[in-house]
């Protein structure tokens, strides 16, 4: 090879080492950024569920004291307690399947407190309620 060739192979070699490592680089920190992301995007998702979750179970245990008391004072508190979470943190996380399961629930507890209803036709919009809120759960269960 001439002299320069060699200074032409040289200078390109000189130009493109840095360019390429440049590049490297970049495409290492959008890697990065991306991935970091997701990740943000994934534990969102999954406090969320977790929170859902929560929510369901403190409700559910509440529909079922509604649907089967143990005596009149019971009912009256789970009601109370029901309306309490009904109204703040079900608002939160619940899905519209969800959502409409818990207004015919709060309207079935309305028609029997004032004599329109049966209990039994109360423990069978609570289990209504119940299978919404599994098939919710179910629905949005976090990626393992």
């Amino acid at each position: 090879m001439e002299e320069s060739t060699k200074r032409s192979w040289d200078v390109g070699l000189g130009i493109i080492g840095p360019l390429i490592t440049v590049t490297g680089i970049i495409v290492g920190v959008w890697q990065f950024n991306v991935g970091e992301a997701q990740k943000a995007a994934y534990e969102h998702a999954t406090q969320l569920w977790m929170k859902r979750l929560e929510t369901y179970t403190a409700v559910a245990k509440l529909a079922g004291n509604i649907a089967a008391p143990a005596d009149d004072a019971a009912f009256t508190a789970a009601v109370a307690q029901f309306m309490a979470a009904y109204w703040s943190e079900m608002i939160l996380v619940e899905d519209p399947a969800v959502e409409q399961a818990m207004i015919a629930f709060r309207v079935q507890i309305e028609d029997f407190q004032n004599g329109r209803s049966t209990r039994d036709q109360l423990k069978v919009r609570a289990d209504v309620l119940m299978k919404a809120f599994k098939e919710s759960l179910a629905a949005g269960e976090p990626i393992r």
